[in-house]
């Protein structure tokens, strides 16, 4: 049961991310996919969208980086 919970968890955190993102409110939407990936480390859409929250606020380190992450969590393998 509690891995159902934290799913649930996941999907509520992630919609609210998505909303947030969506209203123009990048800051907490970034607040609000962080506390995703610390449920769910490889959620993919999280990942993707953190991403592009960080290269549209300049930080184009950090978004490679999850871009990478959301590559190997797609393509289902790890970096050599």
């Amino acid at each position: 049961m509690a891995g159902r919970q934290s799913k649930q968890d996941t999907d509520a955190l992630f919609a609210q991310a998505l909303s947030l993102q969506s209203a123009g409110r990048g800051d907490a939407a970034r607040e609000a996919y962080s506390a995703v990936l610390a449920l769910e480390p490889e959620h993919a859409n999280a990942l993707n969208n953190l991403g592009i929250l960080h290269n549209s606020a300049g930080q184009h380190e950090e978004a490679l980086a999850l871009f990478e992450r959301h590559g190997d969590r797609v393509l289902g393998h790890d970096r050599l």
